[in-house]
């Protein structure tokens, strides 16, 4: 994948005696100031979400507790990352399908998006997000 793929950015946790702080700057670690926030959980191991991709919107996805893995498509390659730990954020930028499986019961994970939900933003079927998402490169090269 190129540069316009997703990134998974390590954040800095400052551990004391009493436990471990992580910090986010949304500006310098995520690039955008998110506008939604939402968490996802799920009760079942194998639990799957999302399962679509956004014209628009960047999300940053963080597991806040258990582990999920996570398969990104960019329309021509698939990969996958597994996040177990709030100490990860994986941005993944716009026209990328994005499949979410729990991995452990009552995993938690906190998705930062850059755009307030707006439906129309939403390519939910993965034949026209293909297309798109194909369009689109062809158009960036010329």
């Amino acid at each position: 994948m190129d540069n316009s793929s997703y990134r998974l950015i390590s954040l800095k946790p400052i551990k004391d005696t009493r436990g471990v702080l992580t910090p986010i700057d949304f500006e310098k670690e995520l690039k955008f100031l998110p506008r939604r926030t939402f968490i996802l959980s799920a009760s079942e191991v194998e639990t799957i979400r999302g399962e679509h991709a956004h014209r628009v919107c960047v999300q940053a996805i963080q597991c806040i507790y258990g582990a999920v893995e996570l398969s990104i498509h960019d329309g021509r390659n698939l990969v996958t990352e597994k996040l177990s730990s709030v100490e990860k954020i994986l941005i993944i930028p716009v026209l990328h399908w994005i499949t979410l499986k729990f991995l452990v019961k009552n995993s938690h994970v906190a998705v930062y998006a850059s755009h307030p939900y707006d439906e129309a933003d939403y390519l939910r079927n993965f034949e026209e997000f293909l297309a798109e998402a194909n369009q689109t490169s062809v158009r960036t090269v010329k």
